[in-house]
């Protein structure tokens, strides 16, 4: 009876009763909430009626019971039985949005003969440290998680830590050198200390330094996962030098006791204190401090040319590794690979929370994550869309457009360290869904049509972008759909998109870096 009592609104709602089939769905899940049937139903018929928090509402009602991969086949299945109505442009952001963020970006977890990055590279994986490392394709920097919440400093924390490892290094291509970063226990021991109103007008006490020791211990059990995970060298980057008199001693001891461990591990313990220490105080360095605010303790992005350097001058990195540091991530990447905290790639050391508005990738991450809200609820049309994008730099795009809502994508970027990055993150991300190319090749364009295709342009590349889209243009038999992404919506004139009538509307907004704050998307059709 109540199997029956639940399909009632969606046997009403197809018969085109829509009032009594709302009354009914409203009635079955106020007596009982997980009327998932009931809920759907609600949803779909204010999706009709361009009714946007109520459509939210009930879908979000339904993700308690069902997952997002049945919402969206409960949706194509509606749009393709009753076709697609005229549906508000913030409709479109936020059903796409609720999908996306619910579908999520991963693949599954690749085998070494399933990954595509070719190039030699290192995986650098842990701390906010790692975004330091980003200034070459020779680094997959992973920042797994921020100092306060991968300490070692109590078991509970320690077990968190681990597991963070554990997880994001199922993902990273095991047969690659990598490097672990940890080494916040002796910053925040001093932090804790200092909150507690306790002195240490002498230095580190005796209880300090066991502390210390007790950390270093608990760095076995991460070791020794990564030891079962990891063909390649493995590596554990000791503490660093820091802005505190305090904290040195504790740094030292810390290293003193990693340097054993990693030897009893077989683990390549890397102890770069006297590189990146002041030999007058012992601090940082100050050429090596990303100085993001009082007592900042990350390194500068220009740092990776050293640490590239030093890495080399221990056979760490081939002869195909030329030190350097002139390649620029354009976004931040995020997904959740442990429920505790997001993994990030996010190369900005000198960026924090409190000025990451300024941030010319976070903005353009952030914009683009709306594109790809619009292009989710588009391609919730059908379950069969191809997809054409060009200028993806480091494949930021193609990654944010969830698997599930396409069968397959095809993108370009422009340089050919863009395409080595973009094919790391791919690897990682499992995105066997998308190919990446270099867009000086565009001949396998010359093939079918696709069914979305989709115009990136950047504010530093602006002509050669549009230059690039419209070759690629030239080549297609057909693009039923288009849609443009730029900063410079009085340039879209610049693409050749014939007769075609273009819909423009900004998605900006006015407390993000000016050069982003007109982009507008513009739907072509």
């Amino acid at each position: 009876m109540t199997f029956r009592s639940a399909a009632g609104p969606h046997l009403l709602y197809r018969a085109g009763k829509h009032d009594e089939a709302l009354a009914l769905a409203m009635h079955l899940t106020a007596s009982n909430p997980y009327e998932v049937e009931a809920q759907m139903t609600a949803a779909l018929i204010h999706f009709r009626r361009n009714a946007v928090p109520e459509t939210i509402e009930q879908l979000k009602a339904c993700l308690v019971s069902r997952s997002a991969e049945w919402i969206l086949e409960r949706l194509r299945q509606d749009l393709l039985a009753f076709g697609r109505p005229p549906i508000r442009k913030d409709m479109g952001f936020r059903v796409g949005a609720l999908l996306r963020s619910n579908l999520g970006p991963l693949g599954p977890a690749l085998a070494p003969a399933q990954r595509l990055a070719s190039h030699e590279f290192m995986n650098v994986v842990g701390t906010s440290y790692v975004r330091s490392f980003g200034g070459s394709p020779a680094f997959f920097p992973l920042f797994i998680g921020m100092g306060p919440t991968m300490l070692l400093l109590t078991e509970e924390m320690s077990a968190v830590t681990r597991r963070k490892f554990k997880e994001n290094l199922k993902r990273v291509d095991p047969t690659r050198n990598t490097m672990l970063v940890v080494g916040g226990d002796p910053y925040y021991h001093v932090v804790g200390l200092q909150q507690a109103g306790a002195q240490r007008p002498n230095g580190p006490t005796a209880e300090d330094l066991a502390v210390m020791d007790i950390v270093a211990e608990r760095h076995a059990g991460i070791l020794d996962d990564a030891k079962e995970l990891i063909t390649g060298k493995l590596m554990l980057l000791g503490a660093t030098p820091t802005q505190s008199d305090l904290m040195t001693p504790l740094c030292r001891r810390l290293n003193a006791q990693l340097k054993t461990l990693c030897a009893e591990k077989g683990v390549i313990f890397l102890d770069w204190w006297d590189e990146l220490a002041d030999p007058a105080t012992g601090h940082l360095k100050a050429e090596y401090c990303a100085n993001a605010y009082p007592g900042d303790i990350h390194f500068t992005l220009s740092t990776t040319r050293r640490f590239m350097e030093l890495l080399k001058q221990d056979g760490l990195f081939g002869e195909s590794v030329v030190p350097g540091c002139d390649y620029h991530w354009s976004h931040v990447f995020e997904c959740t690979v442990d429920a505790s905290e997001k993994t990030r790639i996010w190369c900005e050391p000198s960026v924090t929370p409190r000025n990451a508005f300024q941030s010319h990738k976070v903005a353009s991450s952030h914009l683009n994550g709306l594109v790809a809200d619009l292009l989710t609820a588009i391609a919730a049309d059908q379950p069969d869309q191809t997809f054409l994008m060009m200028n993806v730099r480091d494949a930021y795009l193609p990654v944010a457009l969830p698997a599930q809502v396409h069968v397959g994508c095809r993108a370009f970027t422009d340089t050919p360290d863009n395409l080595r990055v973009g094919q790391q993150v791919l690897d990682f991300y499992g995105r066997r869904d998308v190919t990446l190319g270099l867009s000086d090749d565009l001949s396998d364009l010359d093939g079918p049509g696709f069914s979305q295709v989709v115009l990136l342009i950047h504010p530093d590349t602006a002509e050669a972008d549009e230059a690039r889209c419209n070759a690629a243009l030239a080549r297609l038999r057909s693009a039923p759909s288009i849609i443009v992404g730029t900063p410079f919506p009085e340039r879209i004139g610049a693409l050749n998109l014939g007769q075609r009538k273009v819909n423009p509307f900004g998605i900006s907004n006015r407390h993000i870096p000016e050069q982003w704050r007109n982009y507008t998307v513009a739907v072509v059709i």
